[in-house]
């Protein structure tokens, strides 16, 4: 199996985890519909409450592929999906506009997801 194939049937099945999650458990309220396609994207019923940060960082993380067990994945998530360097030290990256970063980075550190 290639890499690309792995890495896409592992982020299906861990995206179709969540979404029956998402439906059966309503943490983030009740599921008015689901899209599919490249990005994925989960709606909420227009009369369900979103949770405070607490509740979504209990559902939500973020994590890098172990560098030990998988160098690919890990190589492929560091190139591709995490923005910089960028700021003075690297003027002539792709998001730098007028000396500044046009994504707002650096950004502050928050404990919360908001």
């Amino acid at each position: 199996m290639t890499l690309a194939r792995y890495f896409d049937k592992n982020i299906q099945n861990k995206t179709n985890s969540l979404i029956t999650r998402l439906k059966e458990e309503k943490k983030l309220g009740e599921v008015d519909g689901v899209i599919s396609s490249i990005n994925h994207g989960t709606y909420l019923h227009h009369t369900s409450k979103l949770p405070n940060p607490k509740d979504i960082d209990c559902i939500i993380c973020v994590e890098l592929p172990d560098k030990e067990l998988e160098l690919d994945l890990y190589q492929i998530v560091s190139n591709n999906m995490i923005h910089g360097p960028c700021g003075n030290d690297f003027p002539f990256m792709p998001c730098m506009k007028n000396g500044k970063c046009s994504k707002g980075f650096p950004k502050d550190f928050t404990n919360d997801t908001y």
